[in-house]
């Protein structure tokens, strides 16, 4: 009985989804899953359908990005001159790409050219240490 409790009072919220909880949310959101997807990749996917919501702003893409990739896991900039949004992701993220992408594909301008690539550490950032 306190398992089923638990379990339910989990499938509340889209951070603690549980598998059942995830099996119900990408029905009511027609999400397709894999086998070999993780929990955590799942409930990515989840929050991601959930929050792209209009308007999108700048401060919406970066609610959006920081469900998906936390508050580190990204760099974004938005060019309004060349009409692109550059985003870089940190490689502890980099299997999140393809949700940022399909995510960021549908909320923003279709004029706009998005460029979701994942930030490599780089010999000139390593040149002072040992």
């Amino acid at each position: 009985m306190q398992k089923a409790r638990d379990e339910t009072y989990k499938n509340q919220y889209v951070s603690t989804l549980e598998p059942s909880g995830c099996k119900r949310w990408e029905t009511m959101l027609d999400i397709p899953s894999k086998q070999t997807d993780s929990i955590e990749t799942r409930r990515m996917r989840i929050a991601s359908q959930i929050v792209s919501e209009i308007p999108y702003t700048k401060e919406t893409i970066k609610s959006i990005l920081t469900n998906i990739c936390g508050d580190t896991g990204y760099f974004l900039e938005i060019d309004h001159a060349n009409l692109s949004i550059v985003i870089k992701l940190e490689l502890t993220v980099k299997e999140q790409q393809k949700i940022v992408e399909s995510t960021l594909e549908k909320i923003i301008p279709a004029n706009m050219i998005l460029d979701v690539s994942i930030r490599y550490i780089t010999y000139g950032e390593l040149a002072n240490y040992t």
